[in-house]
């Protein structure tokens, strides 16, 4: 996969809400050096925005190391690109609620353990909130994987507990039983009142449901 062009300093952070302004944070200055400059800390930020232009390209097919490593242009800003790559990832700036979801590499069983077996991570509520939140946590598992192996524990899992007998939360559509034969819908249709909201409060956007 090629490179992506050059794009204006906040395109990126401005599609994913990160500030363009934003100081590189702790974890980060192991790629770029105890003291790091400001014609570094401008690349890093660069690379941060290619990764994530690269991503909102097809944001329903989760992006790879490799894929994103690429952005560095060059191999001695690789490893702060698998940095960056890695924060994007565990902050949900991409890769969340993919539809292919993240690739386990599915290590050997002899580095199991036992004595440690995998967390259960509960999920309170299967609306859009506690669905997205369930499927990310399920992707960041799968991700890093031999972490959790280097530490002789088990994948966590997710477990996603609702009351009602259907998933969607507020995000729902109810049906009413109605003669729709002599209107205009016919007979295959039926009558429904969305119950859901209708906007975000604090999504100063515009309505993401609509």
């Amino acid at each position: 996969m090629a490179t992506p062009r050059p794009i204006k300093p906040n395109e990126g952070p401005e599609e994913r809400a990160i500030p363009t302004e934003r100081p590189v944070v702790t974890e980060e200055y192991a790629s770029l050096g105890a003291h790091p400059t400001k014609t570094q800390e401008a690349k890093y930020l660069d690379i941060q925005n290619a990764i994530l232009q690269l991503w909102i390209k097809n944001p329903s097919t989760s992006l790879s190391e490799g894929e994103a490593i690429k952005c560095a242009g060059h191999k001695s800003w690789c490893y702060a690109a698998k940095i960056c790559y890695e924060r994007l990832v565990r902050q949900g700036n991409i890769n969340y609620v993919c539809v292919d979801g993240a690739t386990s590499c599915k290590p050997a069983p002899t580095l199991l353990s036992r004595n440690h077996p995998g967390k259960t991570v509960v999920v309170i509520g299967a609306g859009m909130a506690g669905l997205g939140c369930a499927r990310q946590l399920e992707g960041l598992s799968a991700h890093f994987e031999n972490r959790f192996l280097k530490m002789g524990e088990e994948v966590p899992k997710v477990v996603v507990l609702e009351a009602r007998d259907r998933v969607g939360g507020r995000v729902f559509s109810r049906g009413f039983k109605c003669d729709t034969s002599s209107s205009r819908l016919g007979d295959k249709y039926r009558c429904t009142v969305e119950m859901g909201s209708m906007t975000i409060p604090g999504f100063d956007r515009c309505s993401p449901y609509s």
